[in-house]
Formats: structure tokens, sequence, C-alpha cells
């Protein structure tokens, strides 16, 4: 079919026209995002924004009709210069973050990379290891604004009944695996573990050295402030007298580490294993345009006691490697824990 050159010349227009407007978009998202990061950071103080700012623009690809590679380059070397590894963008389920984030799998050992690998989407683990001893691993929960309350309600509920069906109340120890805890929803996790911790505050969120607010346990669900974020439904009793050793490793990130941090500090508790991944911030969310939602580091977290963290969670007691996942009766770091409990 032949084209008039004028019709030929109204549809290069019309392109023309579609990706300098698609490009203008992408220029004022970039803008917000900024504007953003520059407000809400955690990090934020600890740039020179003015002399930032020109660097992230020149970062910015003109040729990029795509949202994801305009903003991929600035994007990353802005939370490159923040040294944020949590903070990111997330567009049509496709991830951006800092170009210089350190891969977290190349610490792994085996055991740990092919573990983490079958536990993606299954269920919490629980087993009892000897007379009075019980283990339960709690996975990452991933369940964000996005998804609604009913998902984070119905993670926190399997996992209290998983707890529930070790009847706590005829133990003397429990184990908490937090080793392949990628992170997620801390909320019903911390909630879903209510009976471990007992009512209280667990941890609270810090910023500029002020404390935010604080996440506490009330009949046995989590609350922050006097908002409720977990209604599970409680069928067991909590056990005080009960001992609790929570295992933590270089996967436990996030809300697995807001997690272990909500047992830090209870006079029945020690953790064992090797130093979390680090990413103890709490991230809030940010519809920033259509299927382009940022992740943004606003606070760091502290335990029960105060104690702010803004580096990897050391265990109290250190085992490299040593992990076995298929038989824990041969995983070092549950001999050792086991060994603490039942003495």
């Amino acid at each position: 079919m032949q084209v008039f050159p004028l019709a030929k010349y109204l549809l290069l227009i019309v392109s023309l026209l579609s990706s300098l407007y698609s490009q203008a978009q992408q220029h004022t998202l970039l803008d917000r995002i900024i504007r953003q990061t520059q407000e809400g950071s955690v990090y934020r103080k600890r740039l020179l924004w003015d002399t930032l700012k020109p660097q992230i623009y020149a970062a910015y690809n003109t040729a990029g009709t795509d949202t994801l590679v305009a903003l991929r380059a600035a994007v990353g070397l802005m939370l490159d210069k923040l040294d944020d590894n949590h903070s990111f963008i997330l567009y049509k389920g496709k991830y951006i973050g800092r170009t210089g984030r350190r891969n977290t799998m190349d610490q792994l050992n085996q055991q740990t990379k092919n573990a983490l690998k079958k536990q993606l989407g299954s269920p919490v683990h629980t087993a009892k290891l000897a007379n009075g001893i019980a283990y339960i691993s709690v996975p990452g929960m991933p369940a964000g604004a996005k998804d609604g309350p009913d998902k984070a309600h119905i993670l926190g509920q399997k996992l209290r009944d998983s707890l529930c069906s070790l009847d706590l109340s005829y133990l003397k120890g429990i184990i908490v695996d937090l080793r392949l805890n990628t992170g997620g929803n801390m909320y019903p996790m911390i909630g879903g573990l209510g009976p471990l911790l007992g009512d209280g505050n667990a941890g609270s969120f810090i910023r500029d050295g002020k404390i935010l607010s604080t996440w506490s346990i009330k009949r046995s669900n989590v609350y922050l402030g006097r908002r409720a974020f977990t209604t599970i439904n409680n069928n067991c009793k909590s056990n005080r007298k009960l001992k609790i050793a929570v295992l933590i490793g270089p996967v436990t990130s996030s809300a697995g580490e807001a997690t272990a941090i909500s047992f830090i500090g209870k006079k029945n508790v020690k953790s064992f294993g090797e130093p979390t991944s680090g990413l103890i911030t709490a991230n809030q969310m940010m519809a920033l345009a259509a299927d382009v939602y940022y992740y943004l580091s606003v606070s760091t977290e502290a335990d029960r006691n105060g104690k702010e963290y803004t580096k990897p969670i050391q265990p109290d007691e250190l085992i490299m490697d040593g992990d076995n996942f298929e038989n824990l009766h041969a995983d070092q770091k549950v001999i050792a824990a086991l060994k603490w409990l039942e003495n």
C-alpha cells in the first residue's frame, strides 16, 4: 500500500511528539525521585545535593524511550552516592537499584544456596529435635501495601498456627531459624511469633537519632504505636520460661532482620550463626506513576533497649558455615543452639 508523502510527514511528526512527551514524563519522574530522596531518605544528609544533582541528570539516558532504560543509570548513581543498598524502584515488576550493590549470593555456601532455592514459596517448617526442644523456620514473607492486608494476615496466621502446633507450654526451648528469611513484610513475621516475644516493646524506627515509632506485642499481636498491624487468632499460650535460640546469617534481610531485632534484649534469648545482610532500614512505598513504585529507606531500626542497627547484626555466638538444612541434627548452628538450650 502506497503512503502519500504528507501522510508520511504526519506519521513522523506524531512519532516525534510521542517520543518527546515520553521523555518529558520520564524526566519529570526523575525530578520527583530526586525530590523524594532528598527530603525523605534516611541517608539524605550524607550528600551535597547541589553538587550531586547535575551528576544524576547527566547520567539520565535521554535516548531511552523505556522508563527502565532511561532511569537506571541515574537512579543507580544516586543510590551509590548515598551508599543505600535497600532503596529501589520497581517498574512493571522490574528492579532498579544501586549499581554497586554487593551480591549476597556470592557470600553463601552451597548448602545455603541449595536450601534457599528449595525454600522459595515453601511454607513454615517445624520439627521436634530433642526432648522438650522444638524448631521453627520462618521464610521471607512478600506482602506489601499493594497486596492489601489479607495476604499479610494469612501469612501471619499460618506462622502462628505452625508455632502453636508445637505446644509451647510443654517445651523448654525452641530454635527460631531466620537464616533463609529474605525479608518482605515484618508484621506477619513478628505477629506470628508473638507468643514467643511476649507483651511489651520489641523494637523501634529511628530517624536522625530520634524514635519515630515503636513496635510492640499486645495480646500476641504486633502494634505500631496504638495501631494494630496484625489481628491473628491465638490458639496457644506463651511460655515465659521458654529459652529461645535465634539462627541468623547473610540471607537474613530487611524484615527478617527486624524480626531478629525483636528478640534481641530478651533475657531468655541467644543468637547463633553469621552476620546478617545489613539491610536494616524501613522502606516506605510511594506510587510515583502508573506501574512505577519507589521503595525508599526512611529510617533505621533499634532493639527494645534502644540500640540502633546501621550495620549487619552480629550473632551472640559466631559459627561460620556448617549449615545443613537437609539434616538439622548435622547442622553446626543447630547443634550449638541445642547445647545451649539443653543446659
